[in-house]
């Protein structure tokens, strides 16, 4: 997962190298700043949810993370998942905002190109692109390869149905109930 965290600060720093960009140099226009944020906005997301995901599974996304998206909450108080979500939320938002404040400026348009705004939104865009977290996803969306089962019955080993010289355990199980 070496390579996670390098994509990692790869993205922050191509996030932040637009936003300069767009500051220094940009043609300020409202569709490129909002293009900017957009992609910094969802980029940010996604770098807070693989940090996330490999704070509890020490991998990033994987089948454990893939397996509790996919299914139902039953089980889990509400309470438990509103803190992290409140703070994420929060934090994309603060984010967002000094992005917003640092890009805006004095609005004069001399010498302001427009290739630098669209170079500034393909950074960010790929920023997204870069994300660990959306690779891992775009790894488990793949199909699995062909498998058309004929070398079955060559690997599959009957179990026996009789244990041979059995040695009991004796296992004590404590159950706890509410």
């Amino acid at each position: 997962m070496q390579y996670s965290f390098v994509a990692i600060i790869i993205s922050l720093a191509s996030m932040v190298l637009a936003a300069l960009i767009y500051k220094s140099k940009g043609y300020r226009a409202i569709y490129y700043a909002s293009l900017i944020l957009l992609a910094q906005c969802i980029s940010l997301f996604l770098c807070l949810f693989w940090l996330g995901c490999y704070y509890f599974t020490g991998e990033g996304v994987n089948d454990a993370v893939i397996y509790t998206l996919t299914r139902s909450l039953y089980g889990a108080d509400f309470k438990d998942y509103v803190a992290p979500f409140v703070v994420a939320v929060l934090l994309i938002g603060l984010l967002l905002f000094l992005s917003w404040r640092f890009m805006q400026g004095k609005n004069v348009q001399k010498e302001r190109k427009h290739y630098a705004s669209i170079t500034a939104v393909l950074l960010t865009f790929f920023a997204v692109g870069i994300s660990p977290a959306l690779l891992q996803f775009t790894n488990y969306s793949k199909p699995p390869a062909e498998v058309d089962g004929s070398d079955f019955s060559r690997y599959y080993i009957t179990p026996d149905t009789r244990i041979n010289n059995p040695k009991y355990n004796l296992v004590y199980i404590y159950a706890e109930s509410r």
